[in-house]
């Protein structure tokens, strides 16, 4: 799928660790009804896919992403070795960068059988209208499926070649006939610009760290309390949303010394700094 997603908090607020009312919420963006299987946004800002097997285990996984940014979110099943990929703008979502759950992810059993004759977009009717979790927010364009696994090459190159082979879902918002297939929808056109920026980015460190006691999140809270949970809601509720001038506000007032920079990937670097 080619997507955006956007909050809801007029629905329920943004997950925030240091809210003691925090909750997790899915935003369905693609569902088949009932064990909900498909692809959501959730609102501790992630995109995720959850799938039941046949005797009703569920599996999650999750890939780090703002609201407001167009995403290529793909899933691929390989159900003879028992695997699920995820992948976020043709790369496949890597724990190890912090970003996402590991992938791919074994799963027992086979797949759970669906006989439902429905795909909803945009909305799940295994929730009353007015939960939460009944609609999403955002934009589709795209949306395609497949009778078989893609490679890793095919996913890479889904913005440029789609595959035709076994191709069973081909929907292209760019094309008025598909526009009138799906009903409660508004048209609208725009530039699309698809950001490879994932953050946080994390990477092992290269000092080794003595014994101390843990001011950082324990056991699901900030031990610091407070104080962590306001410097939480300032990068959240407003630096991440567009309302704070980092460039006036942050690392300008720091007296530092430029050490480095070092490619992390082809979208990450990590700049190296003396305070």
């Amino acid at each position: 799928m080619l997507c955006r997603a956007y909050n809801q908090p007029e629905k329920q607020n943004i997950f925030l660790i240091g809210d003691k009312q925090n909750k997790y919420v899915e935003f369905p963006i693609l569902r088949i009804p009932g064990y909900d299987y498909g692809f959501a946004f959730n609102n501790s800002r992630t995109l995720s896919l959850q799938f039941w097997n046949m005797f009703k285990g569920h599996n999650y996984m999750w890939v780090k992403r703002y609201d407001n940014q167009w995403s290529w979110v793909t899933a691929v099943f390989d159900d003879i070795d028992r695997n699920s990929h995820l992948y976020l703008n043709g790369s496949e979502v890597d724990s190890k960068g912090g970003y996402g759950t590991p992938s791919p992810l074994n799963y027992e059993g086979r797949l759970m059988r669906y006989k439902a004759d429905k795909m909803y977009l945009g909305h799940s009717p295994s929730f009353a209208d007015d939960h939460p979790g009944s609609y999403f927010k955002g934009d589709i364009a795209k949306v395609f499926g497949w009778d078989r696994a893609l490679s890793e090459d095919e996913v890479a190159n889904l913005h440029n070649t789609v595959p035709e082979d076994d191709l069973v879902i081909d929907l292209d918002f760019n094309d008025p006939k598909n526009i009138h297939r799906v009903k409660n929808t508004t048209e609208k056109q725009e530039e699309i610009q698809i950001p490879n920026s994932i953050l946080p980015h994390r990477v092992e460190g290269k000092m080794r760290c003595l014994p101390h006691k843990d001011e950082g999140l324990v056991d699901g809270k900030w031990a610091k309390g407070e104080t962590t949970a306001a410097n939480e809601r300032r990068y959240v509720l407003k630096m991440q949303q567009g309302k704070l001038d980092y460039k006036e506000d942050g690392i300008k007032q720091v007296k530092y010394e430029f050490i480095g920079e070092e490619k992390l990937t082809p979208w990450a670097k990590m700049i190296n700094i003396k305070l």
